[in-house]
């Protein structure tokens, strides 16, 4: 007879001992899958960093902040210079012909002001409001013959 059949404490062990390695494998499971998991959250905030860093070196800086800085700054060659170049990469930005328009205003081109102005509404209607000052000032002032429609009566 083997031990196992005279003693029956030895299967009652025998028994404990595989559930406990079956436990301890299923831990070891876990733990690797926990691992894995966090390998690869890190790695996918390592591939979202660097797309975020690619994405601001390739975007360069701000048109919008450099024409309002050099607007602000009575620099309105250089306000237009960075707009015909933007122009270029947005030719329907309706944004982008109203800063044209103000700034051919100020050095007072009445005529590319109405016409940048005028662009800009036909583009989006809505900036008939933000316009309405400069073209009642052109039309009032008889500036750019055929500008009608932007006094209040």
């Amino acid at each position: 007879m083997n031990d196992m059949e005279r003693d029956p404490s030895f299967s009652r062990n025998l028994l404990a001992h595989i559930e406990l390695s079956e436990t301890l494998r299923s831990i070891e499971i876990a733990v690797w899958l926990i691992f894995a998991l966090l390998l690869v959250s890190q790695l996918w905030a390592c591939i979202q960093a660097r797309k975020r860093k690619a994405e601001s070196t390739k975007k360069g800086p701000d048109w919008a902040v450099l024409v309002e800085s050099a607007y602000e700054g009575g620099r309105y060659d250089d306000a237009l210079q960075t707009l015909a170049t933007t122009e270029l990469l947005f030719p329907r930005s309706a944004l982008v012909k109203f800063w044209q328009g103000r700034c051919h205003f100020q050095l007072e081109e009445w005529e590319k002001a109405a016409e940048k102005f005028q662009e800009c509404c036909r583009l989006e209607p809505p900036y008939r409001k933000s316009v309405k000052d400069y073209m009642a000032f052109i039309e009032l002032n008889e500036l750019v013959p055929g500008v009608e429609g932007y006094l209040e009566k």
